[in-house]
């Protein structure tokens, strides 16, 4: 077989149309045109890309980069960004605190003002300042009759005449304790410990304590531990209010008879603020 002549027509049918009207400058300027408009487009996606980069690096600090332009990150939206209330500012954000109260160094937390020592008031005669948190009040503070006001503790101590029996037999000690507690207290927590004292200052081995004045839906109890009257919660503390109650510590010799009575009166006052 003549493979030879197969192979020169095969060839002449394969590329003889090809040569014949092939035109160089036509598929360059068709190509050409192409390439241009591939880079238009590629350096105007590149354009695009470097723009979106250079909003991401410039958005201040606070802020976000969102559909080519820089949007404010609300930091309140964070619950736990501050103590009390948050007030969001363009980049940023403020912590303020209720009245009554000051914001800490950290610019998160508040802290109660001591009005009573910061302002030195003076409630006068047998009253006592009772710094609450928020706010302060004068309490009435009397000694009873036959009781005299300690310079040192502020105690009202007893002072019977000679052979008065009856004043004899009475409490010995009146003391006033203010507690100032914040808002959501939960239930069983221990708020004070009360201590019976000798009259030399040491803690009394052999007393009792019992509540003898109380409003019956106060959320307080007390109970006898080492010596000691303790008042706890009964419920979760979530209403605002001052509270007052009166205890009584017995405080008994070795053969069973009363050496010491004292008597505590209690106010406790409920922030409307955690």
């Amino acid at each position: 077989p003549n493979y030879g002549t197969q192979y020169s027509s095969y060839n002449l049918a394969r590329f003889s149309s090809v040569r014949n009207n092939y035109q160089p400058q036509q598929h360059y300027r068709q190509y050409s045109h192409l390439y241009s408009s591939y880079s238009e487009y590629r350096n105007s996606r590149t354009s695009l890309s470097r723009t979106r980069r250079t909003i991401r690096k410039t958005c201040p600090e606070g802020s976000e980069a969102s559909h080519d332009t820089c949007v404010d990150i609300d930091e309140c939206e964070n619950r736990d960004i501050c103590q009390h209330e948050c007030k969001n500012t363009f980049g940023s954000y403020q912590c303020i605190c209720p009245p009554g109260y000051q914001l800490m160094l950290n610019g998160k937390t508040c802290q109660d003002v001591d009005e009573c020592l910061e302002q030195s008031v003076r409630c006068g005669p047998n009253r006592m300042c009772f710094n609450m948190r928020g706010s302060y009040q004068c309490i009435d503070t009397p000694c009873p009759p036959n009781y005299q006001r300690d310079p040192v503790s502020g105690f009202c101590l007893k002072n019977c005449p000679p052979n008065d029996l009856e004043c004899a037999l009475s409490p010995y000690a009146l003391e006033y304790k203010l507690i100032s507690l914040p808002f959501g207290i939960a239930a069983n927590q221990d708020l004070i410990r009360l201590v019976a004292y000798t009259q030399d200052g040491v803690m009394h081995p052999r007393t009792t304590f019992l509540m003898v004045d109380e409003e019956q839906t106060a959320p307080f109890a007390l109970r006898d531990e080492n010596l000691k009257g303790v008042v706890y919660t009964t419920r979760p503390l979530r209403e605002p209010e001052t509270y007052r109650m009166r205890v009584r510590a017995s405080s008994y010799s070795a053969n069973g008879t009363i050496e010491y009575q004292t008597t505590f009166i209690v106010y406790i006052a409920v922030s409307a603020y955690p």
